[in-house]
């Protein structure tokens, strides 16, 4: 059915997400023995208006401590999560951004006998590429359900005065199971014609996919603390073991005989059938000590050292020796601090230099050529496909562990009876042998580059926190406030790696590279007219930029015209391309910006005053790039793709023309901004800071009087209010995507980030 503005986001999308969230907690005990036992159940629905999506969560903790001797302590913590996500149309994340597709206003989703809108005569491929049918019928959909359950136990024997035995197990066991279950649809085109969809997420088909994991850890240490006098000894000793079993099931099976139930049984035996599976086994050893002195408080030191072996690197390779030292001063322990003391209460600075040791890499065997079990597409061997082994590409014999070198001077300031604190620190961190792909070898090799500790880096920032804190009476009743400010930055080098001409084509480091940096082009505006357009053209050779305009363009629109976007021959070549592809030949392409985030920072605002109380919670982003991707149809429109689902309401007052000469965004060009096209190419003009400011939480609540509560056997009861993401305050040009969003995904089609409001009610007995 045609129609004249139907509304599909509106049809398809939710404003309102009702959230149940439920806390119960028990605690209790004596001198011996305490304990503890708290549970969370929870309940969200998701975006979806259709059949919409829902996420369900449930938490139950206890913890008990005791000591059974004078000399024995035992502790032991048991905690069980679980969740459960179901959501309609196909999984994996597919549905929105298919949503963004195809979906125009002069289609409805449904036609007047109640059948589904797919293809259809005027359109070549149907709204939302058909997902809206998955969505709607409620049998093709996905179920996630994890489940984790944690155990600790903790032994303390106290030996003697100041000297105690520390012995403790962790287990913690987890599972994904993953049922996925896509049906066939059919839609009409005519009136009492049925036809069926043949898209492949169409298909009659069943994914289980389940995951599981083992993990333990064991340490076990001596512990001593004690004084003589001003001199504080401390000193600790020990040993940790870790280990992780991961183990992967993968099957699908198609031509199931109930759209309903879900149940490879319900398929056709031995036909259509895919079976993965996967395991991996990692371990950790390591052995530690550290020793430490103070001396009245004023003059303090400390010497750590860790042995560490991995089961990821080979035999010969696997252990690393990790040590570090710091030394502190605390000036304002001297007798000469004692006149400003009130007014300078704190003074101590802090100095650090030590290693510590990282394995993290996703394969648990990268030093093991493996074998692969492939399969010989269309090849029958006896009737039976062929099958073969394929070898992986050799690894590197060396592979050991990063050392990550940190250096760092602190100073910690506190005023008016530390009612004001500062602290400050300036670190370099230098990562050694980092684990990255090796320098490109020559063709003749015939396989990809290995993993090898093939690089340095080195990271220089800082970090500060300021905090007031205050009290005195109004009203004649005690108000509270406090404020605190955090702020941190860093920067990442590269300072060693094997790739001398500096050739972006073969590597993605070279010494001197600024991690997260953007390589882009720069635009000096817009052209005004054609005439000032064609001469540039003369001049300037844009065919390499610009392919959409001077290859793919037809007719009329071949060639630079007004509105066009004006690209800056930064090296006088009269051409606009990229060089000869390295560092230090780029063509007219220069850095523009850096993905990595900076100049991160947090405030907290806490104000308390007869029972009411007021918390506010900020934080952002100082600086951050993104280039907005291809399908960042929200921010593009028809640049992106002309048949964008939905496109932001202003979008024309942002598009040039000659009556609008002002704008920011080009002449329309369908698909620009896709590929080698025009806005398809990072440049400075669309480059996006996402830099924000964001009110993460906003907290008012009231505690009803003792006097009031008691008479009713209850301890305390307070009623507020809660909201999170309330406001967002950014530097990125469009009204329709999160700074976040834009984080995660370049093409901003991902699961929206949402505003909460929560009304709550905490009630102690």
């Amino acid at each position: 059915m045609y129609y004249a503005n139907f509304d599909w986001y509106n049809y398809l999308f939710d404003q309102s997400r009702p959230t149940w969230d439920h806390n119960l907690s028990i605690s209790g005990g004596n001198q011996k023995i305490n304990y503890l036992l708290s549970g969370n159940y929870g309940t969200q629905d998701g975006i979806y208006r259709q059949n919409t999506d829902k996420l369900r969560t449930a938490n139950l903790m206890a913890k008990v401590s005791a000591d059974a001797y004078k000399w024995l302590t035992v502790k032991f913590m048991a905690r069980l999560y679980d969740s459960k996500y179901t959501a309609p149309g196909v999984g994996h994340g597919y549905n929105i951004p298919s949503l963004t597709f195809h979906a125009m206003p002069y289609l409805m989703p449904y036609n007047p006998d109640g059948t589904w809108v797919y293809q259809n005569p005027i359109q070549a491929s149907g709204p939302s590429d058909g997902i809206h049918i998955l969505i709607g019928d409620g049998t093709t959909k996905s179920i996630e359900e994890n489940r984790y359950m944690t155990y600790s136990w903790s032994t303390i024997f106290k030996i003697m005065k100041g000297l105690t035995f520390t012995a403790n197990y962790n287990f913690k066991h987890s599972t994904t199971d993953y049922m996925e279950r896509s049906t066939q649809a059919k839609y009409s085109q005519y009136p009492g014609v049925e036809e069926v969809a043949q898209a492949s997420w169409f298909s009659n088909k069943l994914i289980q996919e389940y995951e599981k994991s083992f993990y333990h850890s064991v340490d076990a240490y001596l512990n001593y603390d004690n004084t003589f006098n001003s001199h504080h000894v401390y000193a600790v000793a020990g040993f940790n073991y870790e280990q992780n079993h991961y183990k992967h099931h993968y099957a699908t099976k198609l031509n199931i005989q109930s759209d309903e139930l879900n149940d490879f049984n319900l398929g056709e035996k031995g036909k259509d059938v895919t079976v993965q599976g996967g395991q991996s086994k990692w371990a950790l050893l390591g052995y530690f000590g550290r020793i430490g002195y103070d001396y009245a408080g004023k003059y303090l030191a400390e010497f750590n050292i860790r042995w560490d072996a991995s089961s990821r690197f080979p035999k010969d390779h696997r252990a690393g020796v990790f040590p570090s030292f710091a030394v502190g001063y605390r000036m304002s322990e001297e007798a000469f601090f004692d006149p400003i003391r009130k007014v300078f209460s704190n003074f101590k600075i802090r100095l650090s230099t030590g290693s510590l040791g990282n394995q993290a890499i996703s394969d648990c065997y990268p030093y093991i050529q493996k074998l692969n079990m492939q399969g010989l597409g269309g090849y029958l061997m006896n009737g039976e496909p062929v099958t073969y082994a394929a070898v992986s590409a050799p690894p590197s014999g060396k592979l050991t562990w990063e050392t990550v070198i940190h250096h760092n001077l602190g100073l910690d300031l506190g005023f008016f009876d530390n009612r004001l604190n500062l602290s400050a620190d300036l670190f370099i961190r230098d990562t050694k042998d980092m684990l990255v792909p090796g320098k490109m070898l020559p063709g003749v090799y015939g396989a990809t580059p290995p993993k090898e500790n093939a690089a340095n880096l080195r990271t220089k920032g800082f970090e500060l926190a300021v905090s007031w804190y205050d009290q005195f009476n109004l009203g004649n009743k005690p108000f509270s406030y406090n404020l605190s400010f955090g702020l941190s930055d860093s920067k990442s080098v590269i300072t060693k790696f094997d790739n001398p001409m500096k050739e972006f084509a073969k590597s993605s480091y070279y010494e001197g590279m600024t991690i997260g940096e953007i390589w882009g082009y720069k635009i000096d505006g817009l052209f005004q007219t054609d005439e000032e357009a064609a001469a540039y053209s003369k001049a300037v050779d844009n065919s390499y930029v610009c392919k959409n305009i001077f290859v793919t363009a037809v007719g009329d629109y071949k060639g630079l015209q007004a509105g066009d976007p004006r690209f800056v021959d930064i090296d006088g070549s009269g051409r606009i391309d990229d060089g000869e592809k390295t560092a230090d030949n780029r063509g007219d392409m220069v850095i523009i910006g850096n993905k990595e985030p900076r100049y991160l920072y947090n405030a907290n605002i806490g104000l308390s005053w007869n029972g009411i109380d007021i918390s506010a919670f900020f934080q952002g982003v100082g600086r951050q790039h993104r280039y907005p991707d291809g399908n960042n149809m929200m921010f593009w429109g028809g640049f992106a793709r002309p048949y964008s689902s939905f496109v932001p309401a202003n979008f024309l007052d942002n598009v040039w023309s000659e009556e609008n000469p002002n704008a920011y965004l080009p002449k329309i060009r369908g698909y620009a901004a896709q590929g080698d096209r025009s806005l398809g190419h990072k440049n400075d003009r669309y480059l996006q800071n996402i830099a924000y400011c964001r009110l993460k939480n906003l907290t008012v609540g009231y505690t009803l009087p003792s006097e009031w509560t008691s008479k009713i056997k209850i301890d305390r009861l307070r009623v507020y209010f809660s909201g999170d993401n309330l406001f967002t305050w950014t530097k990125l040009k469009s009204d329709y995507i999160d700074p976040e969003q834009i984080t995660v995904n370049s093409d901003a089609r991902t699961y929206p980030f949402s505003k909460v409001f929560s009304f709550g009610l905490d009630i102690t007995f």
